[in-house]
């Protein structure tokens, strides 16, 4: 936290942003600005920022930028500056604040490695997956499964109820309803289970002999989901 005046030099600071910039103490910050502390070309950054605010008198809110810490480090921060302005409404400096999102940031790109991982693994495999939530519908599928069902792609499956879409009906014609369907085993038991005298329906409603395993999907201990693979084997038939 912190208060610059119109020359963007430092009033009032909290003790974190004194020692994010090297400082032991408050009042080693005090009338000092960016160029007392950084190099000249990042400290122009920050100069211009803080007077576009007092030139404007518009507010940055919540603006992600890169400050070097005192060891050099480059820190992730969410900034938010506001103008500070006397009884007669004449802005007279800003007030900031500055989150340290390094971590968040760093995380959130480790999430998006894994699940572009994850895509890939899931692209790169020839049998068909997907997964279920505890009602039938398809949170998730590869492009194996789609082109398997006779779908363009996953945006065609996801969201539907996948027994109602592939496997509603039994090889001699019959129904074959929900209750007895062994994919929903890994609901009912929480175990996992593999078939291979059963059939699955395409789009185009014909259909073929596959051999599928159902797993659950465990959170905190409990079932809150099913993820399903299959094969074609006609061939094998």
């Amino acid at each position: 936290l912190y208060i610059k005046d119109t020359q963007a030099k430092f009033v009032v600071t909290n003790l974190h942003c004194a020692l994010h910039m090297g400082f032991k103490a408050t009042d080693e910050l005090l009338g000092k600005s960016d160029f007392d502390i950084y190099p000249q070309h990042l400290a122009a950054g920050y100069y211009e920022g803080d007077q576009s605010v007092i030139r404007t008198g518009q507010p940055l809110l919540n603006y992600e930028e890169t400050i070097i810490d005192c060891r050099g480090n480059a820190t992730q921060i969410l900034t938010t500056k506001v103008p500070i302005r006397d009884k007669d409404g004449r802005i007279t400096g800003l007030a900031g604040v500055g989150i340290d999102i390094t971590e968040q940031k760093r995380a959130d790109a480790d999430l998006r490695a894994s699940r572009e991982l994850f895509m890939l693994l899931l692209d790169s495999i020839h049998e068909g997956i997907y997964g279920i939530d505890v009602h039938g519908t398809c949170t998730f599928c590869n492009p194996s499964c789609a082109g398997l069902l006779g779908y363009q792609g996953a945006a065609e499956l996801l969201g539907k109820n996948m027994h109602a879409l592939a496997h509603h009906t039994r090889s001699d014609g019959s129904h074959y309803p929900v209750a007895e369907c062994h994919i929903y085993e890994a609901f009912r038991r929480g175990q996992g289970t593999r078939i291979d005298n059963e059939v699955l329906w395409r789009r185009d409603g014909t259909s073929f002999p596959a051999e599928y395993c159902s797993y659950p999907m465990l959170q905190d201990g409990n079932v809150i989901g099913t993820v399903v693979t299959f094969v074609d084997i006609t061939q094998r038939k």
